[in-house]
């Protein structure tokens, strides 16, 4: 859910700075999504989550703030261009967004520099040799393909669509890529608590996959409604696995979701 919220407003603060739909806010997305997913990666091989001095709810505030001084300022303030000694100029709304996916791609470096770390600290204390080190720590580092993965074939599709997709389908596409990325968080975080596996290879990964060879050969299927599949496909996928976890726990806890038993009442006593 957190994850949502921030998706929401990172697009709502893109919006009202001037820079929804072009390709500098969709790498300041993509650099959400990598934030989120090597967060919840350092948690599954560490045991411990490092979100820095900015976390989600700090970066939730700054939007906030965003908001609030758009509210006096108007939308027209973040366009203004500002010279820097006359060596180059940027507008205030990059520096937003600079300012927003700077703090997320620390945080990314950090998460993965602290799992190397960590494992090798643990394999140092076993007394295990360097090969076997480096071994164990390249395992872990190839947790991160599925996250290279899909950003790989997500940049595939955007560059080679005959449509302009940032710009004329952004919503249907992001709707989708975020529920993508929420699958394998979600995964992720279930592989932690129950101990269980993570896999490298997931089944919604197909639409993706088909949606970027669709645009990158020109397929049969138009890019409009392969964007629309592609949506509607990982909303449902995604529904799906939420559901199915929700049946597991209440399987396992015998109890019904959504809904309170009625308390038994305790046996009167009678002296």
């Amino acid at each position: 859910m957190r994850f949502h919220c921030t998706w929401v407003d990172k697009f709502e603060c893109s919006s009202i700075v001037g820079v929804g739909g072009s390709y500098y806010w969709w790498l300041a997305q993509s650099i959400l999504f990598t934030g989120f997913y090597t967060a919840q990666w350092e948690e599954f091989h560490t045991g411990v989550m490092e979100l820095g001095v900015v976390g989600v709810t700090e970066a939730q505030l700054f939007y906030c703030l965003i908001h609030l001084f758009t509210c006096f300022s108007g939308t027209g303030f973040w366009l203004y261009e500002v010279n820097v000694f006359g060596l180059f100029s940027f507008q205030l709304n990059k520096l937003v967004l600079t300012a927003s996916g700077g703090t997320t791609l620390y945080l990314v470096i950090s998460n993965v520099m602290n799992v190397v770390h960590h494992e090798r600290q643990i394999r140092k204390e076993k007394g295990a040799n360097d090969a076997d080190r480096e071994k164990r720590v390249f395992s872990y580092l190839l947790t991160l393909f599925p996250l290279i993965f899909v950003s790989t074939l997500s940049q595939i599709w955007l560059i080679y669509s005959p449509y302009n997709i940032i710009a004329e389908y952004p919503h249907i596409f992001l709707l989708g890529q975020t529920f993508m990325y929420s699958s394998l968080v979600g995964r992720l975080i279930v592989a932690r608590v129950s101990h269980g596996r993570f896999d490298l290879w997931y089944y919604f990964y197909f639409p993706l996959v088909y949606g970027a060879l669709n645009a990158l050969a020109d397929g049969p299927i138009p890019n409009v409604l392969m964007i629309l599949i592609f949506a509607i496909s990982n909303i449902g996928l995604y529904l799906h696995f939420s559901l199915g976890i929700i049946h597991a726990f209440c399987t396992y806890l015998n109890i019904k979701c959504l809904t309170i038993p009625p308390q038994t009442p305790a046996p009167s006593t009678t002296s």
